[in-house]
């Protein structure tokens, strides 16, 4: 969609300027997002787009085919980025409003497999408590994870190495995923390990500190954890063809002595 300049930057100074008109007492219950300002210019532009996403929406929900909706999506996203830019961009500390432009870019970034702009909506989301619309069963980590993880596996190399080490779980349980997602996105990093590994040239600048033998390593630390987390994850050769890998690489003069008797 064609618009202004001069409308794209007034789009991202409202977006922005959204954050300020907020009241902690909007907020109905705490670590939620209070609602987006009713006055003023902000709530001027705001329901204007909001009615473009409304008609957008309509127009998604009468094409069957996925392929058509991802297409679209593609194109519908362009509109609502100066406004996406300008939430993005506000420096201003404290409460950010619901906002159903930023939850539901943020539901298309990952549809059409834009996945750094995916993750900089969900961390505004995760930050500020945005809500999604009810016909989503999951938390935006658990959509995010989820989608990131499918895209990955069914087709490896996809989702670029560092950004599913962006995703990587901390060591503290994650209570909004369930096991079997966070299996799977242990296994897509395992796995994206590995394809690291099988492509490991030591003679670049790029090349891993501690060699091929550091990346089966960590291909076997995820895969290992994905397994532990969801035994029907389907990553047990996986494992023994990396385990024998890694026997390979360990150095002779390191290499355990065979037990005789």
């Amino acid at each position: 969609m064609a618009f202004s300049p001069a409308l794209a930057h007034r789009q991202r100074v409202l977006a922005s300027q959204s954050t300020r008109a907020m009241l902690a007492e909007h907020a109905a219950r705490a670590g939620a997002a209070p609602p987006m300002p009713s006055e003023g210019p902000v709530a001027s532009e705001y329901q204007s787009l909001l009615a473009r996403l409304h008609e957008d929406l309509r127009r998604l929900h009468d094409i069957q085919s996925t392929d058509a909706k991802v297409a679209l999506k593609r194109d519908l996203i362009k509109g609502y980025m100066p406004w996406i830019e300008g939430v993005l961009t506000s420096t201003i500390e404290g409460a950010a409003p619901q906002d159903e432009i930023v939850v539901t870019c943020f539901i298309w970034s990952l549809d059409i497999r834009e996945w750094t702009l995916g993750l900089d909506l969900f961390n505004h989301i995760n930050t500020h408590g945005l809500q999604l619309p009810e016909r989503f069963h999951r938390s935006p980590r658990g959509v995010l994870l989820s989608e990131m993880s499918d895209a990955a596996l069914a087709d490896p190399g996809s989702v670029p190495h560092d950004t599913l080490l962006a995703i990587r779980p901390g060591p503290d349980p994650v209570p909004d995923v369930k096991d079997e997602t966070m299996a799977r996105v242990q296994r897509a990093i395992g796995e994206s390990w590995s394809l690291q590994a099988d492509s490991f040239d030591p003679s670049t600048e790029s090349a891993a500190a501690g060699g091929k033998a550091m990346l089966v390593d960590a291909a076997l630390a995820a895969l290992r954890e994905a397994i532990r987390l969801d035994p029907k994850v389907g990553v047990k050769k996986q494992i023994e063809q990396l385990e024998r890998e890694a026997k390979k690489l360990v150095p002779e003069d390191q290499q355990k002595p065979a037990v005789t008797e």
